[in-house]
């Protein structure tokens, strides 16, 4: 069988979905599978996705890097043994939103309560550029308490409430 041809990716945060025309030879079987391989450019090896059998014509790689430049090939499979690798794909994985923030702590104040929270490790491929705190009277509406630098701030005194009150906080 011939190898697939016009193969593309849509990038989807940390993995794409692959698509590709499959060949016009079959080699004389029915096409019963594909392959995919992928690798970061630059690297060594290639990786196998691990994929039922199908000869579905497209399949959702996942688990890889954010903003990572990748390259792909296809084979296909029947009776007859696999097709040569298609011509490489290039693509880059999306920035996402971030994890959210973890171990939210509050201290009480005069009129203020003092918020302190851990980064997350997922940045989502990029620099987190602010955190933002917000506050509600329980079971009011979310407003915002205030921003900081994300880069450098993992504290913010929420000021101007209403003491006696009980308020939620979220970051």
């Amino acid at each position: 069988a011939g190898a697939p041809t016009a193969v593309v990716a849509s990038a989807r945060g940390t993995g794409a979905l692959l698509s590709w025309t499959a060949p016009v030879d079959d080699g004389g079987e029915p096409i019963t599978d594909y392959a995919i391989r992928y690798r970061a450019i630059g690297a060594a090896a290639w990786t196998t996705a691990t994929k039922p059998a199908s000869a579905t014509t497209n399949f959702v790689l996942l688990g890889l890097v954010h903003t990572t430049v990748y390259e792909a090939q296809v084979a296909t499979i029947n009776r007859n043994g696999s097709s040569d690798w298609s011509t490489s794909l290039g693509f880059r994985t999306l920035v996402v939103a971030p994890n959210a923030p973890t171990n939210i702590a509050a201290l009480a104040g005069n009129a203020a309560i003092q918020t302190t929270w851990v980064a997350p490790v997922d940045n989502g491929g990029a620099n987190i550029t602010q955190f933002e705190v917000q506050r509600r009277l329980v079971s009011g509406v979310w407003a915002t308490g205030g921003t900081v630098n994300g880069a450098t701030a993992r504290l913010l005194v929420v000021q101007r409430l209403r003491n006696g009150s009980t308020y939620e906080l979220r970051v």
